[in-house]
């Protein structure tokens, strides 16, 4: 849950799915999903 209130914050900041993949090292089908969990 941690990551995921980070990749909120990143969005509500504006960021990109790509952007935040490459912030966080990890791929942009990971952020996919906790953009998912989160909704």
């Amino acid at each position: 849950m941690p990551r995921e209130i980070e990749i909120l914050h990143l969005l509500a900041n504006g960021a990109t799915n790509r952007e935040i993949a490459l912030k966080l090292v990890v791929s942009e089908g990971t952020v996919k999903n906790h953009i998912s969990n989160i909704l």
